[in-house]
């Protein structure tokens, strides 16, 4: 118990929508059109899902998608899990996806993780991807083919051709409702 607080509270942060130049860079200076910064497309990547078939993110283009990286052993992650069937009812319009980065020990999900974490929060509609860490970056500065992430979860959020809008660090139901609302503008 006293781990999951720690987790809890040391892990991850409170809910702050990002939309300007945070996460930017100059557009132009990003080699090959993709890059996970503001105003670009994402770069492709892949991940499995809870039946161990490898999925893209570009094959989600077409609607807005919501995008949330998560950790098993995070709290904010674990609450942002039991609201995302909800969500996805609210907003069928777009792609919700759970990329798991780590299982409840820190180290990369498994198939069968990806499973535990759908069953436990009755997930049915909404995506959920497991990947490991080569998909996220710490340092600002490898945006190119990574997505940054300083706390868990971080929220990218991109437009129907995945281009990406903006981003959230930590879990706040209001702010993806928000941000829901202007992906569907």
């Amino acid at each position: 118990m006293f781990g999951l607080l720690l987790s809890f509270l040391l892990g991850c942060s409170d809910a702050d929508i990002k939309n300007d130049t945070s996460l930017s860079q100059n557009v132009e200076d990003v080699e090959a059109g993709c890059a996970s910064v503001i105003g670009a497309t994402i770069c492709n990547f892949q991940a499995f899902n809870s039946s161990g078939e490898i999925k893209s993110i570009y094959d989600l283009k077409g609607k807005p998608v919501i995008l949330d990286l998560s950790a098993m052993w995070c709290g904010p992650c674990q609450a942002a899990g039991a609201n995302t069937e909800a969500f996805q009812a609210l907003h069928p319009d777009i792609h919700y996806i759970t990329v798991l980065i780590e299982d409840t020990s820190g180290y990369p999900p498994d198939v069968d993780d990806v499973r535990l974490w759908d069953s436990t929060f009755g997930i049915e509609n909404a995506m959920t991807w497991g990947s490991d860490r080569s998909l996220v970056t710490s340092d600002p500065l490898m945006l190119k083919e990574q997505l940054y992430l300083a706390s868990w979860p971080t929220f990218y959020y991109f437009d129907k051709d995945l281009v990406m809008m903006g981003y959230q660090v930590g879990y706040s139901e209001e702010s993806l409702n928000q941000i829901a609302t202007i992906l569907m503008q």
